[in-house]
């Protein structure tokens, strides 16, 4: 089904390029753009000819994927203890738990929580060693601030054998993020890989029609491809898993959406928009809520989502696990509950097996007819491979989970948490 016209998004992105332009607040990069042939420098406005926008977006053909299926953390600035109702500030004793406790439940992890006990620019370096020294998949501590956070993440990433990127942000709408630019230009003796994302909130920092916010998304991805091969960085760069990326806004609030349906509507048609680039989305934050607390709002949208996502062929790593309200939260209990959904997830995705054993006809014909399969050897051996195999949902019938005592998925999802080995 087409859901939009493609051709036409892609003129709108080129026509916002060559007329409106990139802001880009860096003395040293706008002097190395100028008289570059297709680039028009007015100020610190940077504007691109068609032309040489083509031929640069077309050389970068993918985004950098992942080596974990399941992704927890997203920097929360509040963590939900185990057992409680409330949220408080986060520290680095909740930083350090969290990693491990995702880290047993074979996840990889971005730092779950900011360590606010941690004051200024440690904070940041905290962060990123403690993510590597406690993961085994660890993705860091998000984006660099400075100059010297970058380098030292840098180095952190190298010996520890994980991929050295730097993100470099576009500010919606069309404003290269000043920090980013001078982080690169100070380290492009490094040669990092360069990863460009944006993050346009429709309504908000984007028009609120449609087609703008899509056209407006490509013309920030293509307009910082552009700028930064041009100065030199070539095949360094690339996209962010989720640079195509656009966000709803509850108009009510004022706070921009990461769930619900308008979310899951942009992200589907924001993959599609990618794909036709060439740039595949291995990733995505299927796994937010805006619910506050592990309850159905969050099941609802962290399973709804995942599942378009899975059904779709979107992603094959999930992203955000353990999270509530969008970012603001951390919940070890929620991260349980989100490797059950995604197990979930996975076992109606799993692949169909039409090999000649699978068809079993010998078997068929041993037990013959009306007869029954329980107590066949085939269906013993077999049964656990055959049907998943829940750790926190019931499937069983009532009198079996009353003779239990009626646990909760709070309470399971809470002993799982004891049981793992830190």
């Amino acid at each position: 089904r087409v859901l939009f016209r493609s051709d036409a998004i892609d003129e709108a992105a080129l026509d916002i390029l060559e007329r409106i332009g990139l802001q880009v607040p860096h003395v040293a990069i706008l002097e190395a753009l100028k008289g570059e042939g297709g680039v028009h420098v007015d100020g610190e406005v940077v504007r691109f000819e068609r032309s040489l926008i083509r031929e640069h977006i077309k050389q970068v053909k993918s985004c950098s994927g992942y080596d974990t299926h399941v992704i927890a953390g997203a920097y929360s600035h509040n963590y939900l203890d185990p057992g409680s109702v409330r949220p408080r500030p986060s520290n680095s004793d909740d930083l350090v738990k969290s990693i491990r406790q995702a880290d047993a439940l074979d996840m990889g992890v971005c730092a779950p929580v900011v360590p606010l006990d941690i004051p200024g620019p440690k904070q940041e370096l905290a962060m990123e060693r403690l993510t590597h020294e406690n993961a085994h998949f660890s993705y860091g501590a998000g984006q660099a601030t400075n100059v010297v956070t970058a380098e030292a993440s840098l180095e952190m990433s190298a010996v520890v054998g994980r991929p050295q990127k730097l993100e470099i942000w576009i500010t919606s709408p069309l404003k290269v993020h000043h920090s980013g630019l001078d982080i690169i230009w100070k380290l492009r003796h490094l040669g990092p890989e360069l990863v460009v994302c944006t993050m346009p909130a429709r309504g908000m920092s984007a028009p609120i029609f449609l087609s703008a916010i899509l056209a407006q998304c490509e013309a920030e991805c293509f307009g910082a491809v552009t700028l930064l091969r041009v100065i030199g960085f070539g095949k360094q760069v690339t996209y962010r898993v989720d640079a195509f990326g656009a966000y709803a806004v509850d108009m009510r609030s004022g706070n921009v959406l990461l769930s619900g349906p308008d979310y899951l509507r942009l992200l589907a048609v924001m993959s599609q928009l990618a794909k036709r680039h060439g740039i595949p989305m291995p990733a995505a934050k299927t796994l937010l809520t805006s619910s506050k607390t592990p309850d159905v709002q969050a099941a609802m949208e962290k399973g709804s989502q995942s599942m378009v996502a899975a059904t779709l062929g979107m992603v094959d790593t999930f992203m955000a696990a353990g999270t509530l309200s969008s970012v603001e939260v951390f919940s070890p209990v929620q991260m349980v509950i989100d490797k059950e959904i995604l197990s979930y997830i996975d076992a109606f995705m799993a692949p169909l097996d039409f090999s000649e054993e699978q068809f079993g006809i010998d078997i068929i014909k041993e037990v013959g007819h009306g007869g029954t399969f329980l107590n066949h050897e085939s269906t013993a051996q077999h049964f656990r491979q055959a049907f998943w195999e829940p750790q926190l949902f019931s499937m069983n019938p009532l009198y079996s989970w009353v003779g239990q005592e009626m646990p909760s998925i709070l309470e399971k999802a809470r002993d799982i948490l004891d049981s793992l080995p830190l």
